[in-house]
């Protein structure tokens, strides 16, 4: 604005500056003039730079605010323990991939994945130590999935993976490597000796069928880790086909 304003001025006064060189053929007059505007073009220029400064401020401050944006966005959909995404972010990423799967037919698999007996380690151990077996076992989800597969906490010690254009054969090949890396290693407590011991986890996998909605898909896979915790646990049970 003061720039702006400075400039309407500088116009106005060069104008009537130019006016008078037109008029006026006395030397010293024109000299006089001429100084008048060389003056009001430096201060035009001083003012120019001022406003270029306070510019590349202010492009610095909108880098800064759009990292910062990008950072609180990046937050807004990851579950703070484990570094997954969130319920909320994991709701969005399936309500698109079914739309996309609908027009594109691509394959589309699920897997909802429950720890078997957290709550014996949480009364057990303490809560800092069922939290790092939640973050442990978000790792290792980590280590197995592809880079297009979104794995997210969908609450409590209940994980679950998104896995678009994945077969449902190869998702089960998949959750089986989840599940076997878990049980294969005993855990022991961060900075002791102490076992937690063996931490397993029930794994229900559903495929994407014609009509799907996202409950279905989901209810399917989640009745199908209810059963392969029925079974016995520590086992990677298909969704029913029949």
């Amino acid at each position: 604005d003061t720039t702006g304003e400075k400039a309407s001025a500088a116009t106005i006064h060069f104008q009537n500056q130019s006016k008078k060189l037109e008029n006026n053929q006395d030397l010293s007059d024109i000299k006089t003039v001429l100084a008048e505007i060389i003056a009001e073009t430096q201060d035009l220029t001083e003012t120019s730079k001022t406003l270029q400064t306070q510019l590349d401020e202010s492009k610095k401050e909108m880098q800064l605010l759009r990292q910062e944006l990008a950072q609180a966005h990046e937050t807004a959909k990851t579950d703070a323990l484990t570094g997954l995404f969130n319920r909320r972010a994991f709701d969005q990423q399936l309500d698109k991939h079914i739309k996309i799967h609908k027009k594109n037919d691509f394959e589309l698999s699920l897997l909802i994945l429950d720890l078997d007996h957290f709550k014996r380690v949480n009364d057990t151990f303490g809560h800092q130590v069922g939290d790092n077996v939640l973050r442990y076992t978000a790792h290792l989800i980590k280590q197995h999935i592809a880079e297009n597969h979104y794995a997210a906490r969908y609450g409590g010690e209940e994980m679950a993976v998104i896995m678009p254009n994945t077969p449902f054969s190869k998702a089960m090949e998949i959750a089986e490597k989840i599940r076997s890396s878990l049980a294969q290693h005993p855990l022991k407590r961060k900075g002791s000796k102490e076992s937690i011991g063996k931490v397993t986890v029930s794994i229900g996998v559903s495929g994407f069928k014609k009509d799907d909605s996202t409950e279905s898909l989901i209810e399917r896979a989640d009745k199908a880790m209810y059963r392969a915790k029925d079974n016995g646990r520590n086992q990677v049970m298909a969704e029913n086909f029949v």
